[in-house]
């Protein structure tokens, strides 16, 4: 156990009415879309006769709902135990069924949590970061690793020995807001957008920038991140001669408006999986180029729905972007496939469906529902701290 004693003698496991009581723990939700978003999976799950919380470990919220809580202090590690202790016994004295802790790098405040209430949890994995930094989980208290793609259930499996039954994978849903990729017009700027991943990633895709603009080709740049990571980017700009011609807008709040003024999306590589930009980009039909990472077949298919490049290379993401520019039909052809793609792979109500059917296996194992495990072999030991050895 964790600093801190169960002080308080309810059961864990209480209900509301026959309804499941479920605490979702995720970061802040951003002003705007993140925290609609999160709302309407707490909708969506009320419709499947879940009743969802959310507890956040930030400041402010951006959504004004007595269903989210915000406890900015959390991430102050000796202040936790207290806090938790605190938690339960005023915000939420009546306790959850499960706890369900969304964001991966949540994972030690969900541990605590579920360890101080007693109660079981459920640790999202959506990073492939995982399979270098481990991840500490409690033995006894988490019932399920809920991973966001196959290949990472996989990977899990393969190289950090999690058993196979400790495995569900669900793929995030991704709500769809407003209109697809404005259409051709021969008398604007053409508008090709970004994330913000590694050094390696920016820098392909500022010099590609720069050969599309000596191609001829009459063209903006946006790119999604923070200030300070624009700071250092200023000499790059400059020595590219770029500084008039990119935009930089806030991630993530802005970022998920990019789809709407986007003629093609770049995912230049760097993120050890999909970014939640590319997976915006594909559902409003986007036209993309990525480069082909160990993670990105699974979203992106050659020729059918984007275009893949290697890692890296300067020259053929250029000539990536320049084809899906002089070609609209080709543009048109992939985005529409990538669409129809992200929008079922991806899709918020099937995402609702099969949490509500996990929850209720765990809480009601009398009425299980078949949730189809990922079919490979593992070795059946449980470990509190995943690594990679």
């Amino acid at each position: 156990m964790l600093p801190g004693v169960r002080d308080d003698p309810r059961p864990p496991l209480a209900m509301i009415g026959a309804r499941p009581d479920v605490l979702l723990l995720a970061h802040r939700p951003e002003a705007g879309l993140g925290a609609r978003a999160l709302l309407a999976l707490l909708d969506r799950l009320e419709a499947r006769g879940i009743s969802g919380r959310l507890l956040c470990p930030g400041a402010s919220l951006g959504a004004d709902s007595p269903r989210i809580h915000a406890a900015p202090l959390l991430k102050t590690w000796f202040l936790r135990p207290f806090l938790l202790r605190r938690l339960w016994r005023e915000t939420y004295s009546q306790r959850p069924c499960l706890l369900h802790v969304i964001d991966q790098n949540l994972s030690q405040i969900g541990l605590e949590l579920a360890e101080i209430a007693g109660i079981p949890y459920l640790q999202g994995v959506s990073s492939f970061s995982v399979l270098d930094e481990g991840l500490r989980i409690s033995h006894t208290l988490c019932k399920r690793l809920v991973v966001s793609g196959e290949r990472l259930g996989f990977a899990l499996v393969d190289r950090l020995g999690v058993p196979t039954e400790l495995i569900t994978v669900i793929p995030p849903g991704i709500e769809i807001q407003g209109s697809g990729p404005p259409q051709p017009n021969p008398n604007r700027a053409r508008v090709i957008g970004t994330i913000l991943t590694s050094e390696l990633g920016i820098e392909t895709f500022l010099n590609a920038a720069r050969a599309i603009l000596d191609r001829g080709f009459d063209a903006e740049f946006v790119i999604a991140g923070s200030g300070t990571q624009l700071s250092a980017l200023r000499g790059l700009l400059d020595d590219l001669g770029l500084s008039s011609r990119v935009t930089f807008v806030d991630h993530p709040a802005s970022a998920r408006q990019l789809p709407r003024v986007l003629d093609v999306f770049c995912d230049p590589g760097g993120l050890d999986s999909p970014s939640i930009e590319l997976v915006h980009a594909l559902a409003h039909g986007v036209p993309t180029v990525a480069a082909a990472t160990q993670t990105i077949p699974a979203v992106l298919e050659h020729r059918r729905t984007g275009l893949l490049v290697p890692m890296g290379a300067v020259s053929q993401l250029a000539e990536g972007i320049a084809e899906l520019l002089n070609d609209p039909n080709l543009a048109r052809r992939l985005g529409e496939n990538a669409q129809e793609l992200a929008r079922s792979q991806f899709n918020p109500e099937t995402e609702a469906d099969q949490l509500a059917a996990l929850y209720r296996n765990l809480l009601e194992p009398e009425n299980q529902v078949p949730l189809g495990p990922i079919p490979v072999n593992a070795k059946d030991t449980h470990t509190s701290h995943i690594t990679h050895s």
